[in-house]
């Protein structure tokens, strides 16, 4: 029943985060309060974490949060340890982003999303022929997975307009 009342609670947090409610504060006091409540719930701290991280747009405290939520439940908690790679690149952290997704993809090799989120960060680091790769084995995990659609088409485009060779290596 508990796990089922964090999950309500994250679900109707989210929602009403997605639906705009006004009320910033108010969700922020709730989701903390289930974080006092059950400090020990690595589902709550991953809640607390997302609204920092997308709807504060705060990435040091969603890692802050996540983190939490890695110590109280290291294995198998994808979802904390995607989340602080994706912080880290939005922070434009990308070696730390890319430490995380490279064992993520160690950990996970058949989840294509954690294959796109590598491939956006070996593009962003110049590490292309590594990018293409990474690209080509989320689609073919998964060829509906639209983000990594959209990223190896920007990626295409960069090499495309800039005349990157996929070597590694710019001809600008």
């Amino acid at each position: 029943m508990k796990k089922f009342t964090l999950l309500f609670i994250g679900i109707v947090a989210i929602l009403c985060f997605a639906s705009s409610c006004s009320n910033k504060s108010v969700q922020l006091r709730i989701l903390k309060k289930e974080v006092k409540k059950n400090p020990q719930s690595a589902q709550s701290h991953n809640n607390l974490a997302f609204f920092y991280e997308e709807t504060l747009g705060d990435c040091e405290k969603a890692i802050e949060e996540y983190k939490i939520s890695l110590q109280i439940k290291p294995d198998g908690n994808l979802i904390a340890s995607n989340n602080i790679a994706q912080c880290n690149y939005k922070l434009k952290r990308y070696d730390e982003a890319l430490k995380i997704f490279e064992q993520l993809v160690k950990d996970y090799p058949n989840n294509s999303r954690i294959h796109g989120n590598l491939a956006m960060t070996y593009h962003q680091l110049g590490r292309y022929e590594d990018a293409e790769h990474e690209y080509k084995k989320a689609l073919e995990l998964n060829p509906n997975n639209e983000p990594a659609k959209n990223g190896y088409e920007i990626f295409k485009e960069d090499i495309k307009t800039k005349k990157i060779g996929t070597e590694g290596k710019g001809t600008e």
